[in-house]
């Protein structure tokens, strides 16, 4: 019976510390050195607030050319189907590809 007991509680916490590492998908407005752009992320929930407070002051690489960017300033990170605050976010949004 304790056997069973102590295995019931291993299966508890190994199913809780599963349930803790989820990853989301998400969109941040960001000011970079050639401009506004809406960049994409995929963090785990928990670490998403030390992720975005990260950004600033890091490269991203440009798809197409290659090339390396410096993010200025990062304004909002939202989950993909949340909403910027900011109108020029919100039009940059609406015309970015997925």
């Amino acid at each position: 019976m304790s056997k069973f007991i102590i295995l019931c509680l291993c299966f508890i916490s190994v199913t809780a510390i599963a349930q803790t590492s989820k990853w989301q998908d998400y969109k941040c407005h960001i000011t970079s050195s050639v401009g506004e752009r809406i960049l994409f992320y995929r963090w785990k929930v928990e670490d998403a607030k030390w992720n975005q407070a990260t950004l600033s002051g890091s490269q991203f690489k440009d798809g197409k050319s290659g090339t390396k960017y410096f993010i200025k300033e990062v304004s909002e990170c939202l989950s993909l189907d949340g909403t910027f605050e900011l109108k020029s976010a919100q039009e940059l949004d609406s015309v970015t590809l997925r």
